[in-house]
């Protein structure tokens, strides 16, 4: 067991926060600051362990790795606490503080994923890198090539009563994870969503490339059947 003394979670004499200070955070900051007194505050700082109940000064949930290094610096610049959550599920609570900083590694995915309406659904985060991130962006139609990871949400049921849950939940979870994405999306992970979508699994100067050989060897369309770019 560790003891009290051994495990700091507040540091009262940290730098104070002040409007200025975190305005200029906000400005190279894509994910959301939250800070005492905003609506999602109380679900920000919750963790696993319910006994816990410490008040951070400020919550940075990161929506990626240039908003970790921002925040990091920031904490250093004032000399704050920081407590580093993934799910929060540490038992003595270690993801949260008092009068610091948390600082959120993406975790709405975590909170959600959890909370799969059937036993089958699942949510896959995609290591990515190595292989795939060596070649040159430019030399193949392949997009995004530099992202760290790909999120794969599937809802599995065999009762069609459960349908609309699950599809809500697999909704609510994209929604939730949306703001931390590039933006862009692997194309045979597409449905039926439209032709910006297609543009986007390819990127603008991709997709405009891809219709100028479409227009050459494909004028008709005749090849559609799949996630088409149209001439």
């Amino acid at each position: 067991m560790v003891a009290p003394s051994d495990l700091e979670t507040q540091r009262p004499d940290a730098a104070a926060l002040d409007d200025a200070a975190l305005a200029g955070l906000a400005q190279r900051f894509r994910g959301a600051l939250i800070r005492p007194g905003d609506p999602s505050y109380d679900a920000a700082r919750a963790v696993w362990n319910g006994a816990i109940d410490r008040r951070p000064a400020l919550v940075a949930r990161c929506a990626g790795a240039a908003d970790v290094r921002a925040a990091v610096r920031f904490a250093r610049e004032r000399d704050l606490l920081v407590a580093v959550r993934g799910g929060g599920h540490n038992v003595a609570g270690t993801a949260v503080c008092d009068g610091g900083l948390v600082i959120g590694l993406i975790d709405a995915l975590a909170e959600r994923a959890w909370g799969v309406v059937t036993p089958e659904s699942y949510t896959i985060i995609f290591h990515l890198g190595g292989a795939v991130g060596r070649p040159d962006p430019e030399g193949s139609a392949f997009e995004d090539r530099r992202a760290a990871h790909a999120v794969n949400i599937d809802a599995v049921w065999t009762e069609p009563a459960r349908a609309a849950a699950c599809v809500a939940w697999t909704r609510e979870l994209w929604e939730a994870v949306r703001p931390y994405s590039t933006g862009r999306v692997y194309v045979n992970f597409l449905g039926e969503e439209g032709p910006d979508r297609v543009r986007a699994a390819y990127g603008e100067a991709k997709y405009e490339r891809l219709r100028a050989l479409k227009r050459k060897h494909d004028p008709t369309n005749l090849f559609r059947l799949n996630q088409n770019v149209r001439p």
